[in-house]
């Protein structure tokens, strides 16, 4: 039995150093590249990072992005809903081990944010896709049609 587990903490150091590695080896922009491409598909709107980025092993594996742009809403009034100098984030090791990529820790630095409302009563903070606007309360003296019952 004590082999068994020696052999399985041994298999378990092999996959974490394999994970490490090749999280070293990863070039920065590629995860940049990564990223912006993951939460612009999120999001439903562009993601750009445009500086420097940088990926660290210790304390948390993670990465540090620079100029990061989140497009504003279509016919929003700012250019961009959110201009972010420095994003910082640290992944989990476990899951990334199994091939998940779960943020642990997000740290934004030098955030400006433009939270907009549009004529349309539409937020700019509201992303996915747009939800079927309500039907018009009826006017004073206008007949409602009523829903037809369900068959028994």
């Amino acid at each position: 039995m004590k082999w068994l587990l020696r052999g399985l903490v041994g298999v378990l150091a092999l996959l974490a150093l394999g994970a490490v590695a090749i999280w070293a080896l990863l070039p920065a922009e590629r995860i940049a590249q990564e990223a912006a491409a993951r939460a612009t598909a999120l999001l439903g709107r562009e993601v750009r990072v445009d500086g420097p980025v940088s990926a660290r092993l210790l304390p948390v594996p993670g990465a540090s992005l620079s100029g990061v742009t989140l497009a504003n809403m279509e016919g929003g009034e700012a250019e961009a809903m959110a201009r972010i100098e420095t994003v910082h984030a640290g992944v989990a090791l476990w899951p990334l081990l199994s091939g998940r990529v779960e943020i642990a820790r997000l740290e934004l630095d030098g955030a400006e944010i433009a939270l907009e409302i549009a004529p349309d009563g539409r937020p700019n903070w509201s992303f996915g896709r747009a939800r079927p606007a309500r039907p018009a309360a009826p006017e004073a003296g206008e007949e409602v049609a009523a829903a037809p019952a369900p068959a028994p």
